[in-house]
C-alpha cells in the first residue's frame, strides 16, 4: 500500500485498500503512508550543495572491506562483513554498526574478535579494533 501510494497508483492504492489492507499501518521504519508522503514531499524541495573543490580528490584507495578471518585449513571460510572508508591521517576507518556487530558484545560494547580490513594501498590484511559504536545511528569507528 505504502508503494502504491507513493508512485500515485490510485487504482492499485484503492484495491489494495478494498482487500483490507491497513492504511495506519507503519512500515519497517515506523511511517504510515502519509508521513511516508510527506517525507518524500519535503525531499523535493532540497538543493543540492556542490562538492568543495579546494580539497584533494578522493583516492578509491581509502574504500576498504572488512572481512572475518578465520583458519581455511579447518574449513572456515574468510567471509566479508561490510564496507568501510579510511579517513583522517590517524588511521581511523568508519563503517555502519551492523558491519562490526558480530565483533563488538553489544551488552558490555567490548570487543569480542579483531576484525581485519584489506587495504589495496598497503596490499595486505590489517587488524583493526572497534574503537567505538553507535547502535542507535548505525555508526562505528575502527
Amino acid at each position: 500500500l505504502h508503494y502504491a501510494l507513493l508512485g500515485q497508483h490510485c487504482r492499485l492504492a484503492e484495491s489494495l485498500m478494498e482487500a483490507g489492507a491497513d492504511s495506519a499501518a507503519a512500515d519497517e521504519y515506523g511511517m504510515n503512508p502519509d508521513q511516508l508522503w510527506d517525507l518524500v514531499n519535503s525531499s523535493k524541495g532540497r538543493e543540492l550543495v556542490a562538492a568543495s573543490t579546494d580539497e584533494s580528490p578522493f583516492d578509491p584507495r581509502a574504500v576498504l572491506p572488512i572481512y572475518t578471518l578465520a583458519n581455511p585449513l579447518e574449513g572456515y571460510p574468510i567471509a566479508s562483513s561490510g564496507v568501510a572508508f579510511a579517513f583522517g591521517h590517524e588511521g581511523r576507518i568508519a563503517t555502519a554498526a551492523h558491519c562490526v556487530d558480530e565483533f563488538v558484545d553489544q551488552s558490555t560494547s567490548e570487543s569480542l574478535l579483531s576484525p581485519f580490513v584489506f587495504s589495496a594501498y598497503y596490499g595486505d590484511f590489517i587488524g583493526v579494533e572497534v574503537e567505538s559504536v553507535d547502535v542507535e545511528n548505525d555508526v562505528a569507528i575502527l
